[in-house]
């Protein structure tokens, strides 16, 4: 009976990390393009009706490229906020709660129900639809932009829990870096 050479922990634990960055960049193309998702004759569809697809963009992108958006239908997700001469929608809760415009953008409904489901969403996690204006900066100038006719307003999930899982895993991780080697255990 021949016996296997037991595998090194430490090799593995150096490959974890690797792992999560591949498996995030084949969901991205997965997410971005139309395999096995229903939806390859959407763009074809919607070009013949005359209607722009939005492009699905992150909010630090628009903020650091906003030339780049400008005047095209995105989507986007953030923590909006829907209040008196406050419509914005921002990076994280603690951007709008320390009140930094520059890591926000205005955004204007374009409907009264688009306006009603802000108003239900307030302060939450969204997933808005509109069209990207890089210069319109919202009430007083105050924002790095606007979202223009807002067709879309959705409740996603909370961001907080995924920041959560990651902290973790890097928090675990650090310690396992830390550890003896002698301690690890298989």
């Amino acid at each position: 009976m021949t016996r296997r050479r037991p595998i090194e922990i430490t090799r593995i634990q150096q490959l974890r990390p690797l792992c999560g960055v591949v498996c995030s960049a084949v969901l991205a193309v997965l997410a971005t393009t139309s395999l096995g998702c229903g939806r390859s004759d959407e763009p074809s569809a919607a070009k013949a009706l005359g209607k722009e697809l939005p492009s699905d963009v992150s909010l630090v992108s628009l903020i650091a490229v906003p030339e780049r958006y400008n005047k095209k239908k995105i989507r986007v997700t953030g923590f909006a906020v829907y209040e008196f001469e406050h419509t914005a929608l921002y990076l994280t809760k603690e951007h709008w709660d320390y009140g930094s415009g520059q890591n926000a953008v205005w955004f204007v409904s374009g409907s009264e129900e688009i306006s009603k489901r802000a108003g239900a969403l307030n302060r939450s996690w969204v997933l808005l639809e509109g069209v990207f204006n890089s210069e319109h900066h919202g009430h007083l100038s105050g924002f790095s932009a606007a979202i223009v006719d807002v067709s879309r307003f959705e409740k996603v999930a909370d961001h907080r829990a995924v920041e959560k899982d990651l902290e973790e895993y890097r928090k675990s991780e650090e310690e396992k870096e830390k550890a003896p080697e002698g301690d690890s255990q298989p």
